[in-house]
């Protein structure tokens, strides 16, 4: 990167907003937000950009059902089945790369299984009693 595209661009550990990205990243953030709408960011100086999507129609509601069903099963790792849940939905980088960032990173994983369940209608406010 030259010095002068280098020269509005934040430190890694600065950046806190998907304003304080680079131009690059802007960019395929951009890209995604237009093809997904609903899509959580994520940014780390060790990995990178994470990108969640919410998930639409019948594969959108068969992850989400396994996924609950998983968490319900006693036999069946929690850990691992938000994981896996994490990695249906996200949407960049590509499938084997946030396969390996979540494996260096578990609570990672846990925490965009938590977004994307937010993604997915679990955020949506009661507006008052009946």
């Amino acid at each position: 990167m030259t010095d002068e595209k280098n020269a509005g661009a934040k430190a890694a550990g600065d950046i806190q907003a998907e304003e304080d990205l680079p131009e690059e990243t802007k960019q395929v953030v951009s890209e995604l937000r237009g093809r997904h709408k609903k899509i959580a960011v994520f940014y780390d100086e060790d990995f990178g950009l994470v990108v969640v999507a919410k998930q639409k129609g019948a594969s959108a509601e068969a992850n989400y059902q396994r996924f609950v069903n998983e968490l319900q099963d006693p036999e069946v790792d929690k850990a691992l089945a938000m994981k896996t849940y994490a990695l249906a939905c996200t949407v960049y980088p590509a499938r084997d790369q946030a396969k390996r960032i979540f494996e260096d990173n578990p609570a990672f994983a846990l925490k965009v299984a938590g977004r994307a369940q937010k993604l997915a209608g679990s955020g949506v406010k009661e507006l008052g009693k009946a």
